[in-house]
């Protein structure tokens, strides 16, 4: 398990350490069990779509959508130096507040520059969905730029 780091490890041997540990493959390979996660988020997770829908409505109440759009990329710079400082800081409730906060301004940002937020996320995951890579030390490095 040492070179775990360096190696990706084959699944026969994550199912023996998972069968030594006498714990799900899902919790050796996400740190949870997918199955236990996924029943809590069915019960508590909000319905993202209407939850964009609110902020589109709130932003548009406000008159957001005519503001200038680089006054809006300053609210993200702050928001992201937030949770920069949560992150740092080991504030989790900083964290989790100041990525709902990034995702507003987003959903803002996108509104004024005439575009639809979950298009924008669409093409990104559309654009990472198949990349190969691997990780080194805990940072996901795409095929291409792994030399």
């Amino acid at each position: 398990m040492y070179k775990w780091d360096t190696n990706s490890p084959s699944i026969d041997k994550i199912q023996k350490v998972s069968e030594h540990f006498k714990v799900s493959v899902d919790r050796i390979l996400y740190g949870f069990d997918v199955n236990e996660h996924q029943e809590t988020k069915n019960k508590t997770t909000p319905n993202i779509a209407q939850t964009t829908h609110d902020i589109r409505m709130w932003a548009t109440e406000r008159g957001l959508i005519d503001a200038d759009p680089n006054k809006q990329m300053l609210k993200l710079g702050e928001e992201f130096g937030e949770l920069c400082q949560g992150m740092a800081k080991a504030k989790p409730d900083q964290v989790k507040d100041s990525i709902g906060d990034i995702y507003v301004v987003l959903t803002i940002l996108a509104l004024q520059l005439g575009l639809n937020v979950e298009d924008c996320v669409q093409s990104a995951y559309d654009e990472i969905k198949d990349r190969k890579g691997r990780m080194i030390n805990g940072v996901f490095v795409k095929k291409e730029d792994l030399s």
